[in-house]
């Protein structure tokens, strides 16, 4: 799963901060046609800036742009974080006595910054989204064996909560399940290596029982020598 470190967002905060400038310029062009800040405007956006950055500190999800979250609670998420942003700003305004600001220059300047921000928001997770799904973003993994756990891990890997993999096939020495599921069965366990080797495949579930300790360790070397991510799943149902 694709989480969010701290180089992100760093990135995203930029961003933030850049769009939040274009606001502020726009706003003055829409209210007195002029491009150049006042100097109580210039302070004003400094403190608009501070503001921001520390209450996307305690918002953690401001930042959020992939698909862990439902629309609508990312969208509410932004709305609660411009609502306490407002109620901050406005103590700021009176202690940094900067009450001779234009009302309206204030309300272009809310409304044209979350008009920036949402819909950078939109145009990031569309393209985080297409990306995703793309074969370059896309890891390739196999999964060793066809029960319970396999069939679970091949659903959550599948589902829109987590993008980026792309789904190569299972190996099973079950006669049942090459002939049930026989468009997603590649092969026999025996196949795996060569398989592996000739589609580029970056990930591997072993999702067998770990009682063959001699298989698991060749398939480990394998996956070590060819730079392979190899993890075990166990299905205890079958032992």
């Amino acid at each position: 799963y694709r989480h969010y470190n701290s180089f992100n967002r760093i990135i995203l905060l930029i961003l933030d901060i850049t769009l939040i400038a274009f606001a502020f310029k726009l706003s003055n062009l829409f209210r007195y046609g002029d491009l150049e800040l006042t100097h109580q405007y210039s302070i004003f956006f400094v403190l608009f800036a501070l503001v921001w950055w520390i209450v996307s500190g305690f918002k953690n999800f401001v930042f959020r742009i992939d698909g862990f979250l439902p629309v609508g609670r990312n969208t509410g998420i932004q709305l609660n974080a411009f609502a306490i942003h407002a109620v901050i700003l406005t103590s700021c305004i009176v202690i940094f006595n900067l009450e001779h600001l234009s009302r309206l220059l204030l309300l272009y300047t809310y409304l044209f910054t979350a008009l920036l921000i949402g819909v950078s928001r939109l145009v990031l997770f569309l393209a985080q989204r297409y990306f995703s799904k793309s074969d370059l973003a896309s890891s390739r993994y196999v999964i060793v064996g066809m029960g319970p756990a396999a069939i679970n891990l091949h659903q959550t890997f599948s589902s829109d909560e987590a993008p980026g993999r792309k789904f190569m096939g299972f190996f099973t020495d079950k006669a049942d399940e090459l002939s049930k599921h026989s468009s997603m069965v590649k092969g026999n366990v025996s196949d795996l290596q060569e398989f592996c080797l000739q589609n580029n495949i970056d990930e591997v579930y072993y999702t067998l029982p770990v009682n063959d300790k001699e298989h698991i360790d060749e398939l480990t070397e394998f996956a070590d020598e060819n730079f392979i991510y190899f993890r075990i799943v166990p299905d205890f149902s079958a032992i």
